[in-house]
């Protein structure tokens, strides 16, 4: 006799011969009255192709996203930290536009914070962005990723290609919440 392989009807995942639960989602293999409904042959898949590759795909972009934002956020913070310093190698360097920047009446201290606030708040991005991608990449909460990813897209508002982009991948979360196990 040949051996069938079974596959969860909710995920899509190899399904062991003996066992009630598919290891990976936790759905019931057996329905109530003891038939097994909750999989299929190899031959005759019931179920919607996972997207398990397609949520690793959104992880994998989400990690990037945070590695991205926390490492431009702290350089846009040492920036602002360190301006004094800046402003000194801009009029040495740079003395026309240094005079414009006098004339405008921009204190040192306000120019820092040009540089310091968006550079925590994209800091602030990659880190709930990393809780975002926990969740994406072993499919565990859709509503923990979704929120995170959601929650990240808008406190990276200073930089608007990264507002858009998270919004694109959050879209992107949503069109794949089947794959998550709760």
């Amino acid at each position: 006799m040949e051996d069938v392989k079974r596959f969860c009807t909710a995920c899509g995942a190899n399904l062991p011969e003996d066992g009630e639960f598919c290891p990976y989602c936790g759905k019931s293999i057996e329905s109530d009255s003891g038939q097994s409904e909750s999989y299929q042959s190899a031959a005759a898949p019931a179920y919607a192709a996972p997207k398990s590759g397609s949520l690793k795909d959104l992880a994998v972009l989400i990690g990037l996203y945070s590695v991205m934002a926390i490492m431009v956020g702290g350089f846009l913070v040492f920036i602002g930290v360190d301006i004094d310093y800046i402003m000194e190698i801009m009029q040495e360097t740079n003395p026309d536009v240094y005079e414009q920047f006098i004339e405008l009446g921009i204190s040192t201290s306000q120019f820092a914070m040009y540089y310091i606030i968006p550079g925590a708040l994209l800091i602030a991005s990659g880190a709930v962005a990393v809780i975002s991608c926990y969740f994406t990449l072993g499919a565990r909460n859709y509503k923990m990723a979704y929120m995170t990813c959601v929650i990240s897209s808008i406190l990276s508002f200073p930089l608007i290609i990264t507002l858009i982009v998270g919004i694109i991948v959050s879209s992107k979360l949503k069109n794949n919440q089947s794959s998550f196990a709760s």
